[in-house]
């Protein structure tokens, strides 16, 4: 048996030296008629070619889409059709402007500094003109989410803490000790809190975005001391933008994983086949913005526990509620560092936490992690320069209100917020689900309840609801809309008004339910269907533009001059 192998094995050997000489023959005879510079000049071309189409092929963003974006510069230079396109977008940029900068009669910008300071009267008389802009009746819960409490009481505890370390800054901890032991002790309560061993350990970052841009950065650190020069960040369809906007900062690849249709959750099987040896983490959401819907984190964590890849779970909207829903006798599947894959987890004081705006949390299963999170400059002629997060210097009174609102609060008052919010939002979601026409997307399990139908175009309803005076959040890719329970939604009556103008809105839509969309729905939803995603940017920029335009908006002066609008 033995020499029938090793002679087979010679065979083998002596087929594959034929082959070998065979292809050596024929490279020599063809190269035969051929000078060596020209041999020399025709290597050089191959490789640089080969190198070329390798760089071509394999970038950031998938051929297929960088074929269209050239497509779709093509066609707009087409005169007619360019021009067409431009007059479009520049009607929505116009309507934009509108709404967002029309001041109210007699009102102007500032754009130059007082010759003379004014007095504090002047200003606080300044200030309430301002305030006056607000015309969204917040304070009794027609938002989603956006105000998350606005209570009198801890509001006038944070102005004073805030005020009393107005001037502190964390970056000289030497200066301001108080502030460095209040941020540490709001990440070890936070780490407490999602059951983090004494290893535990994170960071206080200006909000979920930061949050998740550490943890990114964090991670593509890691997977390059790992040999993967291109990382990528797997993560569900419905992730937070942030993570786009990390992949985009730090030249990572985002890959979205598609959702379960029917739960609105990743499909983790579908998690399992992106996986790849560039993968730098996996993502979860707790809950996910858009639905409201958990993913199936302990699935995930085995996944990340057999490839040995960090997974990160964003729990920026939700964190200050799912950590009180067990005392709370509304039981979670695990979500959090009881989870063994779990590497790192993203929570918002700012949010359920009750904090002031400009307040987060990032947290690792251990100081490993945090340390590829951190910056230093060891050669730096100010001296050595070592900073935890994006920030240099922060602010510490943001810090000591955080941690007073979190004091303030204690875990009895956390828990009982929690089940209030949980409570409404399930009150909710039952309404909903009795009005014909309309259906629930996936099963909330958190804060939110996000709205769609198969009827009609769910943002007449939107529009409908915003005449009454709410304001509620639009989604796309499905269209839908959704409410983010806060505390102000839990006020008596509020739940049920809601419920009540849906249904009433609902019904008088339902008597016509082709017909169009008008005003932001209809430019939301035209969004959706543009393929040239290039023109949807560009409006967008044109948003931000908005925001900080200290002009009159051209429509509204024709419309005030009595032309078309």
């Amino acid at each position: 048996m033995d020499m029938d192998y090793w002679g087979a094995l010679d065979v083998y050997k002596e087929m594959i030296l034929l082959y070998v000489e065979e292809g050596r023959r024929r490279a020599n005879s063809a190269c035969a008629g051929l000078e060596p510079w020209q041999i020399i000049t025709a290597t050089v071309l191959s490789t640089l070619g080969a190198v070329w189409v390798k760089g071509f092929l394999f970038q950031q963003e998938s051929l297929t889409s960088r074929m269209k974006k050239q497509c779709f510069r093509l066609v707009r230079k087409i005169p007619f059709v360019g021009s067409t396109i431009q007059a479009q977008l520049n009607k929505a940029l116009d309507h934009m402007s509108v709404s967002l900068c029309t001041l109210k009669e007699g009102m102007s910008y500032a754009k130059h500094l007082p010759a003379q300071g004014l007095s504090q009267k002047q200003v606080l008389e300044c200030i309430r003109e301002y305030q006056s802009l607000t015309e969204v009746d917040w304070e009794k819960g027609r938002v989603s989410g956006a105000v998350y409490w606005g209570d009198e009481t801890l509001t006038q505890l944070l102005v004073k803490v805030y005020g009393d370390f107005a001037w502190t800054n964390p970056l000289h901890p030497d200066l301001f000790p108080g502030v460095r032991k209040m941020e540490a002790e709001v990440v070890r309560m936070t780490c407490n809190l999602f059951n983090g061993g004494p290893e535990s350990c994170g960071t206080v970052t200006s909000g979920g975005t930061e949050s998740i841009l550490m943890a990114c950065k964090a991670y593509r650190d890691m997977a390059y001391e790992r040999g993967i020069k291109h990382p990528e960040i797997i993560a569900p369809l419905s992730v937070h933008a942030a993570f786009e906007k990390a992949a985009h900062y730090f030249g990572m690849k985002l890959i979205h994983v598609p959702l379960d249709k029917k739960t609105m959750k990743v499909d983790v099987k579908a998690m399992k086949r992106a996986i790849s040896r560039n993968t730098a983490m996996l993502v979860c959401s707790a809950p996910g913005f858009p639905h409201g819907a958990m993913d199936p984190i302990e699935e995930v964590g085995k996944l990340a526990e057999k490839y040995n890849i960090p997974l990160h779970v964003d729990a920026c909207l939700g964190g200050f509620l799912i950590v009180f829903m067990d005392k709370a006798k509304l039981a979670l599947a695990p979500f959090d560092f009881r989870v063994k894959g779990v590497t790192s987890i993203s929570a918002d004081t700012h949010k359920y936490g009750y904090a002031p705006k400009g307040s987060s949390v990032v947290l690792y299963r251990n100081k490993t992690y945090r340390h590829y999170q951190f910056f230093v400059a060891p050669d730096w002629q100010g001296g050595i320069y070592a900073s935890p997060s994006v920030a240099g210097s922060r602010p510490g009174g943001i810090i000591a209100a955080c941690w007073a609102t979190m004091m303030y609060m204690g875990e009895n008052g956390y828990v009982e917020t929690t089940r209030k919010i949980i409570q409404t939002s399930r009150t909710i979601e039952a309404g909903i689900r009795k009005v014909e026409g309309v259906y629930v997307l996936g099963k909330p399990e958190v804060s939110v309840v996000a709205i769609a139908s198969d009827v009609f175009d769910i943002f007449r309803l939107s529009n409908a609801l915003t005449s009454k005076g709410w304001n509620l959040n639009t989604l796309q890719f499905p269209s839908s809309i959704h409410i983010c329970v806060t505390v102000l939604h839990t006020k008596p009556g509020v739940a049920e008004q809601f419920i009540s103008d849906v249904k009433e809105q609902v019904a008088i839509i339902m008597k016509n339910p082709k017909e169009k969309t008008t005003g932001m729905g209809a430019i939301y939803g035209m969004a959706q269907s543009i393929p040239d995603r290039s023109m949807v940017k560009e409006v967008s920029c044109g948003f931000l533009d908005c925001l900080y335009s200290t002009e009159a908006p051209k429509a509204h002066n024709n419309h005030m001059n009595g032309k078309a609008h």
